[in-house]
């Protein structure tokens, strides 16, 4: 009990820190930012055509490649510090040795990351204002899925598929597409924790900052070989579109073993010194 407690004081102070720091607050505004672009097209159809919108618009943002790459490098530059080593952190260290500030620290990482792709959740509702709409898809994104949208003038730069509309219902699909995001989201903060921590640097945060900046370029070109690389890209994983919700849980499954592979080795590093907790 009292190694559990340990753990989770730890969590709560490292999430603390995340989560308070000016950098969470910039990048959660940036988060806005961008997805308030993504979503004028729709608001303004909306208001148009005096139409309600379904907060649905996450798992047609972070299946594009553009979009839902510009989250990860938002969620990469979060994460970009660790593993924390301030003052707070060596007493932790010295209070509940290496092993337990190794898996609280881990755990803060998912806790911050839960708060960032929450935030996600609200900005995709509060972008849909004043027009929000509770219950089914509506008429807005059905009108872009079929193209009468585009017909009429109003373009996008993210695909509204009607598979999505067809196989999910807008809460499921968003709730799938935000548990993808967030697994494969600790997946990133993972690598990036043994790859600082083995690099005593920012080698992670240079790594993964240049793995989704990577896929944001080359969605910029049209040939077909670089159409093919992309279909290998992470954002494969979110499109719900090419899975059926049985299949996007097995998709959630696999992810989270990763996620707990990743995580014992983040905390054996941690316990045999390979990765430095304290200054």
């Amino acid at each position: 009990m009292d190694r559990w407690r340990g753990i989770w004081g730890t969590a709560l102070y490292d999430a603390r820190v995340m989560a308070l720091s000016p950098r969470f607050v910039m990048l959660s505004l940036l988060s806005y930012i961008f997805m308030d672009m993504v979503m004028d097209p729709f608001s303004r159809f909306a208001a148009a055509f005096h139409l309600g919108i379904a907060p649905a618009v996450l798992p047609f943002y972070l299946s594009n490649e553009s979009c839902g790459n510009l989250a990860f490098l938002l969620l990469v530059l979060l994460f970009s510090d660790v593993p924390l080593k301030s003052g707070g952190q060596n007493f932790l260290v010295q209070r509940g040795g290496l092993a337990r500030s190794g898996a609280g620290h881990v755990l803060a990482m998912f806790l911050a990351g839960a708060l960032f792709v929450l935030e996600q959740f609200l900005f995709s509702v509060l972008t849909a204002l004043p027009d929000l709409l509770f219950g089914g898809w509506g008429k807005v994104w059905g009108s872009f899925a079929s193209g009468q949208a585009a017909d009429l003038g109003f373009a996008t730069g993210i695909r509204i598929s009607g598979q999505v509309l067809w196989k999910y219902g807008p809460w499921q699909a968003a709730g799938l597409s935000l548990l993808l995001f967030f697994l494969t989201g600790c997946s990133y903060a993972l690598i990036v924790f043994i790859l600082n921590g083995l690099g005593r640097g920012r080698l992670g945060t240079v790594a993964m900052s240049a793995w989704s900046a990577a896929w944001i370029l080359l969605d910029r070109f049209p040939l077909p070989a670089v159409r093919r690389l992309l279909a290998w890209s992470p954002q494969t994983w979110n499109d719900l579109s090419r899975l059926t919700p049985g299949g996007a849980l097995r998709q959630a499954g696999v992810l989270a073993v990763a996620v707990l592979v990743l995580s014992a080795v983040a905390v054996f590093l941690v316990k045999r010194r390979k990765i430095e907790m304290v200054k």
